[in-house]
């Protein structure tokens, strides 16, 4: 690499180590070769002149969704900014990246986009962004949150307001616990007050430990071989030297977390193999949507939420409004076609996760022949046809089994 600086003058942004920390090559000085020396520093290519010092376009708050503002099929995001600047909305069903946008050019300080033709019980990543004029745009951060559902919450004690007694309870009706961390029914005024999201009561896991790992499960009769949605709303509340903190996300000491989790054949041990788990999330201090779908293999499925932290002084985590339905999955969409540098063709496949899609092909609408089978791990995963005869007229589509 070779650094100039406009106008003259020297660049003392490049550090030099003498103890050759990386031991797979050389420095280089004017063209010569130095032995046991390494170089360190940042390289910043600026988008557009100016970009690197340019004012960015600033949020008023975090981009929100009312409850008001969700329903089976649509969302509505509102969000601030300091400057008028104008509305885009990103999402995806089931993960990222993201695959469909809404925008609006009209510069204003109130942002509303809503979020259509979505599907029921359903969870969707999005984030915002605001641009205004001479300025970088305001991006937020990627959020989760499902949609509400058609069809009947199968949870006995969903949103945990079932129960007698003063606060704490011990016993959480409908449902059971397992493992070293005490959770219990809280109205909010339970250690450290952490709050109901809705309603009067939560679960709320407490200990004031530098470990913990719990699990709250719900075993229900369901149809074999149909798919579910299990979702909850869940919080988590860090303390360490008798004062809120972040997790860490690179030191598995500072990290407290949740997951929902699903047995599909309905067994009850957490640490079992056949449980299906969303990642590990934290929402620090506030409720956050997390859901996972999958089919049923049994006549009975057993739903999980596991609290397990590791550092610390308080670990302390809040559920509450869980759902349990059946699951309208959404048809598998065709994308980002283009035919690649050895002349394969290939495309995106948007799907529900963890299903297998069949993908079929013709050159006649109508005379479809199987082509391939793919598991669809992620929700997203890339397809290449290298059977496509040159000069082919072909039309592809993929099946959910």
């Amino acid at each position: 690499v070779e650094i100039t600086r406009a106008g003259g003058g020297l660049f003392r942004q490049v550090l030099v180590n003498r103890t050759n920390p990386f031991p797979h090559g050389n420095a280089w000085l004017n063209g010569n070769p130095i032995d046991g020396v390494d170089l360190a520093g940042t390289l910043l290519e600026e988008e557009s002149h100016g970009a690197a010092t340019r004012e960015t376009a600033r949020f008023i708050g975090e981009p929100e969704i009312a409850e008001s503002d969700r329903s089976p099929h649509a969302i509505t995001i509102r969000w601030a900014t300091a400057q008028p600047s104008d509305s885009t909305a990103e999402f995806a069903a089931f993960y990222p990246p993201y695959t469909d946008r809404v925008s609006d050019t009209n510069l204003v300080t109130q942002h509303v986009i809503t979020l259509t033709n979505l599907l029921a019980h359903t969870p969707y990543h999005w984030r915002v962004q605001s641009s205004a004029p001479d300025k970088n745009p305001a991006i937020s951060r990627d959020k989760t949150i499902c949609t509400l559902p058609l069809k009947q919450n199968l949870l006995a004690n969903p949103g945990f307001e079932q129960g007698t007694g003063p606060s704490p309870r011990s016993t959480i009706p409908g449902w059971n616990k397992t493992g070293a961390l005490d959770m219990r029914l809280s109205d909010g005024t339970w250690f450290w007050g952490v709050p109901p999201r809705t309603g009067n009561w939560l679960v709320e896991g407490a200990a004031n430990a530098s470990s913990s790992e719990g699990y709250l499960y719900q075993r229900v009769k369901v149809t074999r071989g149909t798919d579910y949605t299990f979702s909850a709303w869940i919080t988590t509340w860090m303390r360490e030297n008798d004062t809120w903190k972040y997790d860490v996300w690179n030191d598995r000491n500072r990290l407290i977390h949740v997951r929902l989790g699903i047995d599909p054949t309905g067994g009850t041990n957490p640490t079992a193999t056949s449980v299906r788990w969303t990642p590990r999330n934290y929402s620090h201090l506030d409720y956050s949507n997390l859901a996972i779908v999958t089919a049923a293999l049994a006549d009975y499925i057993t739903v999980f939420i596991a609290m397990q932290g590791q550092g610390g002084q308080w670990h302390l985590y809040g559920v509450d409004d869980c759902v349990l339905t059946e699951t309208q999955l959404p048809p598998p969409r065709l994308v980002n076609a283009a035919f690649e540098q050895d002349c394969a063709f290939a495309f995106t496949i948007l799907s529900a996760p963890a299903k297998t899609n069949n993908i079929d092909v013709c050159t006649e609408l109508g005379q479809w022949s199987s082509l391939a089978t793919v598991v669809n791990a992620t929700g997203q995963t890339r397809f290449r046809d290298i059977t496509t005869p040159p000069a082919a007229q072909r039309f592809y589509r993929a099946v959910l089994p």
